[in-house]
Parts: structure tokens; C-alpha cells; sequence
């Protein structure tokens, strides 16, 4: 019974964490398929990175959000400059940039839970 929930509690921590990473991609994907472009205006870019993404903040339609960005990114913008992201209009708590394509990180995400999910499982019931 001791190696059989070796395998069985990582196996439903996985299958827990699924629930939250599809609810986000599904979101994401909303946005990439059914999204519009809005111009917004940045107003704060982080000044150093102590963790891989931080947070752009940026104005539209004189309310305030923000979106994770990485170094690279950051580097080729600068506060005050109008860029255009892409929304979902009604739903304004996620914005993806034009070349922005959460299919493949998504798709892979939830793959990934879903095959360590089920070698949990299998390892745990196999005999």
C-alpha cells in the first residue's frame, strides 16, 4: 500500500493541477481566436528582473493592467510608447501580444500533466 501511494498522490496532484492550467489556457485561447486588437499605452516597465517574466503595466481606456513580460521583450520597449495587444472585449484580464500563440505551450502543458497523471497512475495499480 506504502508504494502504491508513492505513485498515487503525485498522480492526483496532477490531475488537480490540470484544472487550473486548462481553465487558463482556455482563456488564452479565447483570446487567440476570438480576440480584437486594442491600442494601449504603457506606463510602467519593470527596471530589473529578479524573476524570468515580470509585469508591464499599461493603460486602456483610462483604466490600468498589466501582462507578464520577459527581458527580451522589455528590452525593445519604453514607457509612454502605444502598442497594440490583443483582448477580448468584456473580458479584459487577459492580453496577448500579436505574435503571441499560446497553442503550443498550452497544448504541451496540458499534455505533459495529463502523461504524468496517468504513469502515476498506471505505476500505482499495475500489480
Amino acid at each position: 500500500m506504502k508504494n502504491k501511494l508513492i505513485y498515487l498522490i503525485p498522480a492526483v496532484a496532477f490531475l488537480l493541477l490540470l484544472i487550473p492550467v486548462s481553465i487558463s489556457f482556455k482563456k488564452d485561447y479565447d483570446v487567440y481566436m476570438n480576440g480584437n486588437f486594442v491600442t494601449v499605452k504603457i506606463i510602467k516597465l519593470p527596471g530589473t528582473y529578479f524573476t524570468k517574466n515580470e509585469f508591464m503595466y499599461f493603460e486602456l481606456n483610462g483604466n490600468t493592467y498589466h501582462k507578464s513580460i520577459n527581458k527580451n521583450t522589455r528590452d525593445l520597449l519604453q514607457v509612454g510608447e502605444e502598442i497594440k495587444l490583443k483582448c477580448l472585449v468584456g473580458e479584459r484580464d487577459r492580453f496577448l501580444f500579436p505574435e503571441e500563440n499560446p497553442l503550443y505551450w498550452g497544448f504541451f502543458t496540458i499534455g505533459l500533466f495529463v502523461l504524468f497523471s496517468m504513469a502515476g497512475f498506471y505505476y500505482a495499480f499495475k500489480k
